[in-house]
């Protein structure tokens, strides 16, 4: 089949701070899952080939142990340009290395859609996660005198080499979720596929994604995941269409999640983490 590889996997050691795996993460990307790697790990089975069909900020990819194969894949082009530059360029964090975390530049970059560095630096300095929306600002002092927002946009940038070292066998690749399956056909025991799709529409506010789904999408994910041979892990907040899978005998586990989005509204004045309180309950549906 095409994708297979008789190699043997590369192993990626993560860098360690005191005895802590430094969890690996260069961007926010709205709908990401970084505050849920060590939840969703503990779901991951054994399996050769890999794939994210809708792969975001790739935070699970990037923290994972490394597959035979894998695959990370996005319909939106500034992802696609982003990961394809840290992959193949190795001068892409002595070249980041120079930016500074400024307004000024995120004006500059914040409708950007084709230049790597603009992608990476307001995906990075968007607030929440939603790219381009607002500058995060965040004042609170973090360390060395730096803002808290300053000093995670300087971590990011030392992170690059290692992202790039993460990514350096992964294949990148922009394509409907579809043509992907119907590309590389995952169809077997040995492939464990994660999907992580826009959130069905009625559970939760419009917008935040560049390409949205209908609820007929959902409906042949959904088929796909039913008749598919290969491990699958579905992320999505409870509804109608996905309780199919429970019907089927598909094992769902719900985590639930505090926001800690920081914000400043004219209306209150708060500012910080925790200013939104509210609970997310987000649903894990896994099929081993």
């Amino acid at each position: 089949m095409e994708g297979y590889s008789a190699t043997r996997p590369r192993r990626f050691v993560l860098g360690e701070i005191g005895g802590d795996v430094k969890k690996l993460s260069f961007i926010q990307w709205f709908g990401g899952k970084g505050m849920l790697l060590k939840f969703l790990k503990q779901y991951i089975p054994p399996h050769r080939f890999y794939g994210e069909l809708f792969g975001g900020g790739a935070a699970l990819l990037l923290n994972k142990e490394p597959a035979e194969r894998e695959y990370y894949n996005d319909l939106d082009e500034r992802l696609w340009r982003l990961f394809t530059a840290v992959k193949e360029d190795k001068q892409f964090q002595a070249k980041a290395d120079l930016l500074l975390h400024s307004r000024r530049l995120f004006k500059r970059w914040r409708y950007e859609s084709t230049d790597p560095f603009g992608i990476f630096y307001t995906g990075k300095s968007s607030f929440s996660g939603f790219y381009g929306s607002a500058w995060t600002s965040a004042v609170g002092a973090k360390s060395r005198g730096l803002s808290a927002s300053a000093s995670a946009f300087l971590s990011a940038v030392r992170r690059l080499d290692d992202i790039h070292q993460r990514l350096r066998d992964v294949i990148v690749t922009r394509l409907d979720w579809r043509q992907w399956i119907e590309k590389y056909n995952p169809d077997f025991e040995d492939w464990f596929l994660y999907l992580d799709p826009p959130y069905v529409g009625a559970t939760r506010r419009s917008g935040g994604y560049k390409h949205e789904m209908t609820d007929s999408d959902h409906e042949e994910i959904i088929e796909f995941c039913l008749s598919a041979k290969c491990h699958i892990m579905l992320s999505g907040y409870d509804n109608k269409i996905y309780r199919r899978l429970e019907e089927a005998g598909w094992r769902k586990v719900v985590r639930e999640m505090p926001c800690h989005a920081a914000a400043k509204t004219r209306a209150t004045g708060l500012q910080g983490s925790g200013v939104c309180s509210r609970k997310i309950r987000s649903a894990l549906n896994a099929f081993g």
